[in-house]
């Protein structure tokens, strides 16, 4: 029988990931939260707790919250988290070659009856200049805390007690599973998208590659589903 020793880092990454998505999960699934909160964050009737709030929750639990606790419990530093300065010309070639395959893709799949009825997320019919950057910014705050959590601290976290292959594969199950409320489609190419977001990760030695691809995905979708939703319309 193999004897347990504590290992702070795993015992961290374990508990950061794990309690972070759950309360970020129940939280944003809150309706005491929602109705203390639906008044102050609804416009022309629409309720934006969910695009709005639901993204600054992820932004707090899935990014800020686990990254501090990562600092005060271990010795890895932000940079080891890949939350760094590199963002390189290898960044910036896959980056480019991804998104020339995901913008296409985007619109080509927005126009579904299934993604219409998710996106954009902000339900509003008419759409000002100020409801497109708060659809914007609030998808980057979120992905921000999204992708530090999976490709910064549960990949490059894992590294210390795995191989890069097991972790890579640890990754992209985990990523798979919290798709499944998104349809059977997210959830499947989210295994395919695990494995390349954390290869490249680990190639270029950031998040910030994984953090732009999601930018990519995110808002070209909801561009296009906005374009595609017959009873929405732009509004000076």
């Amino acid at each position: 029988m193999t004897e347990f020793t504590y290992d702070p880092v795993y015992i961290t990454v374990f508990a950061s990931v794990t309690f972070g998505y759950l309360f970020y999960w129940f939280l944003s699934k809150s309706t005491l939260l929602r109705n203390a909160l639906s008044q102050k964050f609804s416009q022309r009737g629409v309720d934006l707790w969910q695009p709005v709030i639901q993204r600054i929750l992820g932004l707090v639990f899935l990014g800020v919250l686990p990254v501090i606790a990562m600092v005060i419990f271990t010795d890895i530093s932000m940079v080891e988290l890949g939350i760094n300065s590199k963002v390189g010309i290898e960044t910036i070639k896959y980056t480019s070659l991804l998104a020339a395959l995901i913008i296409p893709l985007s619109f080509l799949g927005a126009r579904s009856d299934d993604n219409l009825a998710q996106y954009p997320q902000i339900r509003l019919k008419e759409w000002t200049k100020g409801i497109f950057f708060m659809e914007y910014f609030t998808w980057a705050l979120y992905l921000l805390g999204y992708e530090v959590l999976f490709r910064g601290i549960l990949l490059f976290g894992s590294l210390h007690f795995m191989t890069p292959e097991v972790a890579i594969g640890l990754n992209a199950c985990i990523y798979a599973i919290v798709h499944i409320p998104k349809g059977v489609g997210e959830s499947f190419g989210a295994i395919v998208l695990g494995i390349v977001l954390s290869y490249l990760t680990l190639l270029t030695g950031s998040v910030w590659i994984a953090f732009l691809v999601h930018i990519i995905m995110a808002w070209s979708n909801s561009f296009f589903s906005f374009r595609f939703q017959k009873e929405m319309k732009f509004i000076q």
